[in-house]
């Protein structure tokens, strides 16, 4: 049975597949060393070149976060929320979201790649959101920004994850599924700021329009 899940979901770590991890100390490295790079720049260019250049050389950067989440029983879930291999191709985003759950009752990881057609984005849609609890009650004692993106009425994102149930393997194949809407995890407060307006700046230039 394969679960359809969006970014806003991947947190609970319940419903993460059982794969290895990567360890927390090379995680906390990892994400150490990007943060003492020199800043991005304040704002992007209005040209298709210069934002196709800035999602390719800061998006990934700065959108990362880490979270904790405490449970009833005490103990606490971190997890590790990581975007990749951005690319800004005309008018289409894509880019691979993973989550790495540590803890020393869950583990977890999930990889997806996300297709998002700039025009479908309803501008109206990006904003972002602290949560300070999950749904499942959970209570979320480190938190990151979320920055909430929905397609317009009518249309749709795309993700494609590995197809774990299949018997080959080697080569299992992906599955593809379509949602409504997705968050980029950012941890930063000022860098959160800066990806949404570079969100929105590119779904403009595309022809994309503001919907409620």
């Amino acid at each position: 049975m394969h679960m359809r899940m969006n970014l806003r979901t991947l947190p609970y770590a319940a419903t993460l597949l059982a794969l290895p991890l990567f360890s927390l100390s090379s995680q906390s490295s990892e994400l150490a060393a990007q943060r003492v790079r020199p800043a991005a720049t304040p704002a992007i260019d209005t040209t298709a070149d210069e934002t196709a250049a800035w999602f390719t050389n800061e998006f990934a950067r700065l959108a990362w976060a880490t979270t904790t989440d405490k449970l009833d029983n005490g103990l606490a879930i971190r997890t590790f929320h990581r975007i990749r291999a951005v690319k800004l191709e005309g008018c289409t985003l894509t880019f691979s979201a993973s989550v790495d759950t540590d803890s020393a009752n869950v583990r977890g990881y999930r990889f997806l790649t996300y297709t998002i057609p700039l025009k479908s984005v309803n501008l109206a849609s990006v904003e972002i959101t602290r949560p300070t609890q999950t749904e499942d009650g959970r209570v979320r004692t480190e938190m990151a920004n979320n920055i909430q993106v929905a397609a317009t009425r009518g249309t749709a994102f795309s993700y494609t994850e590995p197809d774990y149930s299949s018997a080959n393997f080697v080569t299992p194949g992906v599955i593809t599924s379509e949602i409504r809407s997705t968050s980029i995890p950012v941890s930063d407060d000022a860098e959160a700021v800066r990806v949404a307006k570079a969100v929105k700046q590119a779904a403009k230039l595309c022809g994309a329009t503001a919907s409620r």
